[in-house]
């Protein structure tokens, strides 16, 4: 996931990669409730760096 603050003089893109529970906890939102709990909290806890 990523946060990127709407603001000049951005930093490339990988500066802003977050894991999807730090989203979620900013915006309030639960982007993959549909998901079995497991996988759920397996897949958003993890910050993938590979861009």
């Amino acid at each position: 996931a990523f946060l990127i603050p709407h603001e000049e003089g951005l930093k490339g893109h990988w500066n802003y990669i977050i894991s999807v529970d730090s989203l979620e906890q900013f915006s309030g939102y639960n982007f993959f409730s549909d998901l079995d709990e497991e996988i759920e909290e397996a897949i958003e806890k993890e910050v993938f760096e590979g861009w």
